[in-house]
This record gives C-alpha cells, structure tokens and sequence, in this order.
C-alpha cells in the first residue's frame, strides 16, 4: 500500500482519456461528458500514438474532427506534456478556434483547470494563440506566413483544413514545414485533417495517397459481410429521400437507416487499410463521412436529400462531395461535354443576332490575335442564364489605330453600338464590352478602351492565381502604342481559369428557365462547338506547394469561342458590380418592362396615317 504513492499513472490512450475526461464544453451543439463513437477511437488512438508519425485524416462535415484535435491537446496536455501546435489556413481562423473552441475546453474541463494561467490574465504564457502548461504550451496560428514556422520546435503538429491553406510559402509547402519542426523528437506528430478539395490541387488527397487508407468497416444485418459505408451504395424511389436504404455488396439486402447505428457500434465494426504502406515510417490514413456520422442533419435521408437538390448545378455539386461525402472532386468529369452533344441542343428557331424574350443584358467579349479581331455577344437572364446571341470576326492589324485604313478597330466600334433586336421590344444595346490585352498587342488594346471608356469598354488580361476574384479592380498602366508612350490606361485581372471552371459546368445545363442554363441558337456550327469544349484540365507544377489544375487548350487547336465567352461572362461581372447583387435581375427585369412599355406608349401615340379618298374616274 505504501506503494501505491510512487506508482506512476496509468497510462492511456488518447480516446480513454477522452471518454474518462473529455468535455464537449457549452459552445459546443450537445455540450456534456464526451463519449467517443467506436470510430472515433481508431483515431483518437492514433492520434496519440508514438509510434505512428503522421496521421492523414480525409473527411466530410458534421464528424467532429476539430473536437478530435481538441482532445488529443487535453490529452497531452493533463496525461503527456509537450510543446504542441495547431496550424489553420489563416490567423483569423486560429483566433476564432481558440476563443470558442480550445478556451471553453480548458476552461469547463476539469482534468485541465489549473494546468493554464487564468483566462484574464494576459501575459507571455497566455494569450489568444499561445497557452503555456506545466512542461508544454500550445500555439495556434495561420498557415500563410511562413515566418510563423520559423524558430519553434514541436513535437506535436496539427493542421487542421488543409486543403483550405494557401498554396505555399516562400519557403515551401506548409505541411513539410510542419514536419521539420519535428525532427527533433523521436514520438514527433503530425496529424492532417482536412474535407478534400479539387483533383489535382488537394492537399489532403496528395498525402492521403501515401498512407494505407484506412476505412471504417461494418456488417451488414443480413450477411454479415464487412463493407465501408459508400454513397454510391445509397438507393431510393421516386427522387424522395424518405425512402433510402442502403444495398449491401454483398447479399444485395436493402438496410434502413435505423440500422446505421447498431452497424457502425457493432462488435465486428474495426478500421480496415486498403491500401499498402508506401512510406519507411507509417502514415496512418482515415477516411470518414457523413454516413457514419450521428449528426441530427447527416441521417441516411438528408444526405439524399443534399444529393437531389444539387447534382444539377456544379458548384453545388461540388460542396456536396467535398464535405459531405468528404472526397475529391473532380472537375473535368463533371463538367464535360461534347461538341456532338452542344450542337445536339441547338434551338433551330433563335436566328443570328436575335434577342430571346427572357434576355434582360447584352455584353461582349472581344478575343485579340494577330491578324483579327474575333467579337462575341451573349445574352444574360434571371440567374445568369446565357444564350449566344452574336460572332463577328473581323480581319485586320490591330496595331493600326481605329480611323485608319485597314483597322479592325471600326467593325468592333460598330458591332459594340449595334442595336440587337430584342423580342417585342426597342432593341438591346451591350453597355459593357471587354477586349483581351493578352498577346502582342497590349497598347492597341489599351488605347482603344481608354478612348471607349464612357461606352464601357475594359480592357483585361488573364490572371489565375487560386485566390483572385474572378475579376479584379482596374490597375492603372503605361504603354507604348504607334511610338508614343502613354499614360492613362487602365486593365482589370480576370481569373480566367475560376471563369471556365464555373461556366464549363453549366454547359450540360440546357433546361430553360434554370439558373446557369446555357441555350445555343441553330446557326453555331461545327468549329464553334468545337472551340468551346475543346480545353482540357491538367495539373501545372507550382514553385511552391502541390500543383494547380488549370484549363489549357491542346497544341494546334483553337479557342477562341472560349476565351470570347469567358471575356462576356467578365463583362457581365463588371455590369453587375453597379447593382445590388441581390437584386440585380429584379432591377433589369423592371428596367425592360418600363423599356416596353415606353416603346407600346410611342407606338400608341404615333398619329394614324390619312387615307387617300378613293378615286373616281371619270
């Protein structure tokens, strides 16, 4: 007995020292004594491990991952002190964490009180992002300064949302950073956690890779097989979301979701790798999704029911896979279409340079090559439905200035003030047009907009760094144009590639009267079909982090009818930038019923005619 005193503590795992002390503080949405679910202790477990390095953690929404690493920090920090950290995409997001999360886990867990400074008291061992305890501390801060890597050592790093930080540093991807500041402890950590992002750019995904993808395997009720949980196994009737169930693989048994629980906790349910280990040192991967999850909002019927109402529209769609089936998405897919099948869908009866009815703006993108012009109008709706409205390709230098003999310039000039004919209406005129400054003939171009400026023309060149908006503000510019160096030009960035991946995706949209819905008039033909599907989705190596994927035309192909379509949709941007977002369209809409009416009170009030008498010969 006398022992007893000098026996060191038992040592636990990291999911028993949360089920023994962990607390769901009064922030969280079921505050109380934590109880992990059988899941949750594979990766509680391993978290906490010393004898697995890296921990990789792919998921979806609603499963809890942030109060995991929260507990993995209780655990150190009451049962195994070290310096920890915990690394978010930006500072504003740690700050946000250690206020609502990691503040209220200290200060309602008793286990923790009194191993941190009071919470008012501020000093160097207590602040928003830095927390000191007996034999360790924790630090929170933001993945895009490499500066916050430098000068510490750690031996537990957590990043949390990594496919969300920026693509590198000056000194190198983020998470190899996180790494090196390890290497000093032989039980080093790193746990990355992260909903997956897109094909080619997913930071999660490219680590998930080198672990054994864990699983989590359950038995089916009828045979007994073990299967992870996948949405393509989800079936149901009559698009209603009440009715799913899910089909085993193996005996085809059709399960009701109030079977979820009793399969997710059953005795045989275990993580499983499926893949082999392709590093010296283990990374443990483990992917979980909503399915699994006990979340009031994440039942077998809402994730159907998320399903139904966005797999028509691809931004939507994309949300859906990344954090609630917690995959990768993968663009190219998704947003393919032939040119057979665009041309397929034709309307035979929109005439060139006719307006539809539901248009309610005109705007143009202007390509620039080397010996021509190549004009494009496009027809705006409700919910920025799109219909080509009109192509003119001028030849011409358009070195030569506007006015002279053989520019190109005067067509554009005139197709820009043309009055499209409008459905029962006075006729449309594009208030904004955008000219491509990219290639050889930037100063033409900035002339051009420059002198053009009050009709609203821009000019914009290409830029597709993953944080830019999809276009910018105008940057002032000085150039050179018929020998003479000016000043006064003015260019906006447009993300080009932001720009084709969201219209790309609405190309397989062809029901009418749907938001983002593209509509193509009978008289495109074959190479314009061609132009706007022709480019294709590749990863482009980054100097710093993992690759971007960006849209590029194959060598020895065309894309004019693309970069004119992504120049208009820039233009619509810019017109929608004068208005309320959120009303825009109800004010265009209003602005074309007053334009009608005006034109029906002309025509009303224009006098009749006099009539001739008939003649009477004699």
């Amino acid at each position: 007995m006398l022992l007893e005193g000098f026996r060191p503590p038992k040592r636990l795992t990291g999911s028993e020292w949360a089920d023994e002390y962990g607390i769901i503080p009064s922030t969280g949405t079921e505050p109380g004594r934590w109880k992990s679910l059988k899941w949750q202790k594979g990766i509680l477990d391993a978290l906490t491990d010393p004898t697995i390095p890296v921990v990789i953690f792919p998921k979806s929404a609603r499963v809890g991952a942030t109060k995991l690493f929260g507990h993995v920090i209780g655990y150190h920090a009451h049962h195994d002190p070290c310096p920890i950290s915990i690394v978010f995409p930006d500072d504003d997001m740690a700050k946000t964490w250690s206020r609502e999360e990691l503040g209220p886990m200290i200060d309602e867990t008793p286990a923790l009180k009194g191993l941190f400074s009071e919470p008012k008291q501020r000093d160097s061992r207590n602040s928003i992002l830095h927390k000191e305890f007996p034999h360790g501390l924790i630090t929170a801060f933001g993945a895009g300064s490499f500066n916050n890597f430098r000068l510490i050592t750690r031996r537990i790093m957590l990043g949390d949302d990594v496919s969300g930080w920026p693509a590198g540093t000056a000194e190198g991807d983020q998470v190899n950073l996180m790494i090196k500041r390890t290497t000093n402890y032989w039980n080093r950590k790193i746990g990355l956690a992260s909903s997956p992002g897109e094909e080619g750019t997913c930071r999660i995904t490219e680590w998930w890779n080198k672990s054994d993808k864990g699983r989590f395997f359950v038995p089916c009720p009828s045979c007994d097989a073990m299967q992870y949980l996948r949405f393509q196994q989800f079936r149901w009737k009559n698009n209603d979301p009440d009715t799913v169930t899910y089909e085993c693989e193996s005996c085809a048994e059709r399960i009701p979701p109030s079977y979820k629980t009793r399969m997710t906790e059953h005795d045989k349910a275990e993580w499983q790798t499926t893949a082999p280990q392709t590093t010296r040192q283990r990374y443990a991967g483990f992917h979980i999704w909503a399915a699994y999850s006990n979340a009031p909002n994440a039942q077998w019927p809402d994730i159907v029911d998320e399903f139904l109402s966005t797999k028509d529209n691809i931004e939507q769609l994309r949300v859906f896979v990344n954090t609630t089936c917690g995959e990768l998405f993968r663009v190219d897919y998704a947003t393919r279409v032939s040119a057979e099948g665009l041309l397929g869908r034709r309307d035979e009866s929109l005439l060139e340079g006719e307006v539809p009815a539901e248009v309610l703006t005109l705007t143009i993108g202007v390509d620039t090559q080397d010996n021509r012009l190549e004009c494009f109008c496009w027809g705006w709706g409700a919910g920025e439905e799109a219909w080509v409205i009109a192509r003119s390709i001028v030849y011409g230098d358009p070195a030569v200035p506007e006015g002279q003999p053989g520019s190109p310039w005067d067509e554009v000039t005139s197709f820009r003030r043309q009055r499209w004919a409008e459905h029962e209406g006075p006729g449309l005129v594009a208030p904004i047009c955008a000219v491509d400054s990219g290639g050889h003939h930037s100063g033409a171009v900035y002339e051009y907009a420059k002198n053009h400026a009050r009709e609203g023309v821009i000019a914009i060149k290409g830029g597709n760094r993953k944080e830019q908006p999809m276009i910018g503000r105008s940057t002032s510019v000085q150039y050179s144009f018929n020998g003479r160096s000016l000043k006064g030009g003015k260019v906006f960035t447009v993300n080009s590639n932001s720009i084709k991946t969201l219209l790309f995706g609405r190309l397989k949209n062809c029901e009418p009267g749907t938001p983002g819905s593209f509509h193509f008039p009978g008289w495109i033909d074959d190479e314009f079909a061609r132009q706007l599907t022709v480019e294709q989705r590749k990863p482009i190596k980054q100097k710093n982090g993992p690759s971007e994927m960006r849209w590029v035309c194959p060598p020895g192909k065309r894309n004019e009818a693309t970069d004119g379509m992504v120049y208009a949709y820039a233009s619509l941007l810019h017109e929608l930038s004068r208005y309320n977002r959120k009303t825009a369209w109800e004010t265009m809409a209003r602005a074309k019923i007053k334009r009608m009416q005006g034109q029906a009170a002309a025509r009303e009030s224009r006098p009749m005619p006099r009539r001739r008498p008939p003649q009477t010969p004699f």
